[in-house]
């Protein structure tokens, strides 16, 4: 009788499990890919396994992992290579239809360039799924067998679609992460721009930056820019960043264009729109189809350059090796590198026409060089608070804000969090800190507030304050003002924004040093911070998020084994250290397999989670330590508690968990005597579902000198506890 059925699904729960923790474990993509390929060539007994990523915008597909019992050098150069969808085996299907393909070298029906790719590779069979989360197929997994030709039961191919799962889950967590490094990647191109009008006022030098830092933000091999010259109707080719093997046509910077020859550039130039070409779109116009053929060109985004409504230029995006679609965040971030652009350009024509501006373009300068210095402090900051403090120096040193504060958006219970507040009037700084604003309040002033780029200006000209904004967002007196001066009513509210959009709450500007209300320019210097806080806040909450599901039971909430053993190995060296106690409970559920027996797993899963309940309920939060060892055992980690008290006898009550009284057995019978009287839902009689527990009591240093010891001793109690009828509580002896 065969029994590798069986062997397989009675170990899938278990390698499902041990998937899951490399996923949550592990952010490198292709190290969990690797360790999880080795588990499923292990667990089905194959030669070899091979993870490919796909890549929709590209329609091709990335061999991620490989693990193979004899790995060869073709093998360890083979990762990394990405392939056409269909050049891989033929897995397009796999991709497309989401269907499970097997193929065997011996089958007649295989086409030859199949059968030489396998023969050249040595495989005899090769069994692939698509790694599916969320209904979006993100790769393929495939098993190769190259001992002899194999055909896969109907039982392992369901097994391995079921453990493609945390294969999908890996690479869709690197993916979110890819976005977030991509995300800061161009707020630095940003940087990189800004940093380049700082420190040059040569339009030439500026544009070679701002090229160069799109192409690389944009992952393109070629970056171009003209500038417009109304009085010709033409544009000049300024500048261009070009790292593909050859020429983008043959002419070069400084060639001038007539508009007239290309008149899809113009109606750009002038209606502002950005757009994307692609060189076998059937709509295309003829002449931009002739260039975009001439010089290799497969895709195209053009930006217009404009400041005001004043057409400055055009940037183009050019990619020449496969044809690819614009995300909608690639292309906003193409705006706001284009904004550099023209600012750089309508900053030198200024320059050379309006001579008596220098001490304003002077002023702008030394702004922007002080914004790229405070910029390079805000890298590894995890602190939220030192985060957004630094912020509000930017605010004080580049854009000459004397006051500012920072709220943080709490959607759950409808606040703003005051996270820090910083001003002249040390008063109101005392009452603003920690403060929690009801959101109403806020999002309505923002809701009757004037946009500015993408913040909002509450005007004293257009806003009367009510008497509850006013509390909320109290005011310091700024002395007589003139109208078109900044107001004691005035303030800007900036947003924090993750990529996909969600608030995180508003940085307040207020009073600035030139008494000038603000402008766009001055507003969106502002806004490019922000953006970095916020994402480095949503990646500083992401990894949280990831840690906490590391350490935690998925089933009951509480810490998993290996946290709870880190965090008992810490409590022994303090107690030790302070010589304070430390007791430990080990808990059993009495007669559990049969109540799964009778009720069925999915009660025993709701029973195990009401356990979790009471145990939270009996114990200390933050001090003590609760987790679920396996199974049906828990246990509770009790610093600074001693066993027993001097009178401690028989049971204790459940009144006796929490005060100076406290101690590890009364704790122990409260949480006992609570499982006694609970009645499990979800059965159809609860009286008759009736679930206790017996308690094993162990403490340090009096029954073991370390945190190994100390489990196994509080076992052995809890062993006589089951022993002695069960629903009981003994202490180690």
């Amino acid at each position: 009788m065969d029994e590798r059925p069986q062997r397989l699904g009675e170990e899938a729960a278990a390698l499902v499990c041990d998937l899951a923790a490399v996923v949550t474990t592990s952010l490198d993509l292709d190290e969990a890919l690797a360790t999880i390929a080795r588990r499923l060539a292990e667990a089905l007994d194959v030669w070899e396994c091979d993870f490919f990523e796909y890549l929709p915008e590209r329609e091709e597909l990335r061999a991620a992992a490989c693990w193979s019992r004899e790995l060869t050098p073709d093998d360890e150069a083979w990762l990394g290579q990405v392939f056409p969808l269909d050049g891989v085996h033929g897995l397009g299907p796999v991709v497309r239809e989401r269907v499970t393909l097997e193929e065997h070298v011996d089958d007649p029906g295989m086409a030859p360039g199949d059968v030489a790719l396998m023969e050249a590779w040595g495989e005899k069979s090769a069994l692939s799924v698509p790694l599916v989360y969320e209904d979006r197929v993100l790769g393929v997994v495939s098993l190769i067998e190259k001992r002899s030709a194999r055909r896969f039961t109907e039982g392992e191919r369901a097994l391995l679609r079921a453990l493609a799962l945390p294969a999908a889950v890996a690479i869709h967590n690197a993916q979110v992460y890819r976005r977030l490094e991509e995300r800061a990647r161009q707020l630095d191109a940003l940087l990189g721009a800004a940093r380049a009008l700082a420190s040059s006022l040569d339009l030439d030098e500026v544009l070679d930056t701002v090229t160069r830092e799109t192409a690389a933000a944009l992952d393109v091999p070629c970056c171009l820019i003209y500038e417009y010259v109304p009085e010709r109707d033409s544009v000049i080719w300024r500048a261009a960043h070009d790292s593909a093997p050859g020429p983008v046509g043959e002419d070069r910077v400084g060639t001038e264009y007539p508009l007239a020859d290309y008149p899809a550039d113009r109606e750009i130039l002038l209606s502002g729109r950005v757009v994307e070409s692609h060189v076998d779109d059937p709509d295309l116009d003829p002449v931009t189809r002739r260039t975009m053929v001439e010089n290799g060109e497969l895709s195209c985004l053009t930006v217009p350059l404009r400041v005001e409504g004043e057409p400055l230029g055009l940037v183009e995006i050019v990619e020449t090796r496969y044809d690819r679609r614009f995300r909608a965040d690639e292309v906003e971030l193409a705006r706001g590198l284009a904004e550099q652009a023209a600012v750089a350009i309508r900053n030198a024509r200024l320059f050379r026409e309006l001579e008596s501006r220098n001490r304003q373009l002077s002023l702008l300068n030394e702004r922007l060089k002080a914004f790229v210095d405070l910029s390079e402090g805000m890298r590894g900051l995890s602190d939220e608070e030192q985060m957004l403090r630094l912020l509000g120096r930017v605010m004080d040193e580049v854009l000459g804000y004397r006051q500012w504060a920072a709220y943080l958006r709490d959607p759950a219970r409808a606040v703003y969090r005051v996270v820090s507040s910083i001003g002249d009037d040390p008063a109101i700084d005392a009452s603003q800190a920690g403060r929690e604003i009801p959101a109403r309040v806020l999002d309505g002033l923002v809701a009757a507030a004037t946009p500015v780029s993408r913040s909002y200006f509450v005007d004293h000209r257009r806003h009367v304050w009510t008497d509850e904004e006013h509390f909320w967002f109290p005011a310091s007196p700024l002395g007589q003002r003139e109208p078109d001066e900044w107001d004691w009513d005035d303030t800007l509210f900036v947003p924090m924004r993750t990529e996909s959009g969600e608030l995180l709450g508003y940085i307040e500007a207020y009073d600035p040093r030139d008494r000038r209300l603000p402008t766009v320019e001055d507003v969106r210097l502002l806004e490019v911070f922000a953006a970095k806080a916020a994402a480095d806040l949503e990646v500083r909450r992401l990894h949280e998020a990831l840690a906490e599901q590391a350490r935690t039971d998925a089933l009951t909430g509480l810490a998993n084994r290996r946290y709870l053993m880190e965090r008992l190995e810490e409590e022994v060296a303090t107690a030790r250290r302070y010589g304070t106690p430390l007791s430990l409970l080990m808990l059993d559920l009495d007669d559990f397999k049969p109540f799964n027996d009778r009720y069925g797993h999915l009660a025993g899963d709701r029973l195990l989670q009401e356990v979790a309940g009471v145990l939270r309920r009996h114990t200390r939060d933050k001090v003590d330590i609760v987790g679920r060892y396996g199974g049906e055992e828990f246990v509770v980690v009790l610093p600074n508690t001693a066993v027993a008290g001097a009178a401690a006898t028989g049971r204790r009550l459940a009144g006796k968990v929490a005060g100076e009284g406290r101690d590890a057995v009364g704790v122990a019978e409260a949480i006992r005597k609570a499982m006694a009287e609970a009645r499990p839902a979800g059965v159809p009689v609860p009286r008759q579902a009736r679930v206790t527990v017996s308690v094993g009591v162990a403490a340090f240093p009096a029954h073991a000198a370390d945190a190994v010891g100390l489990l196994a001793q509080a076992d052995k109690a809890l062993y006589v506890a089951k022993r002695s009828g069960k629903d009981c509580v003994r202490v180690y002896a």
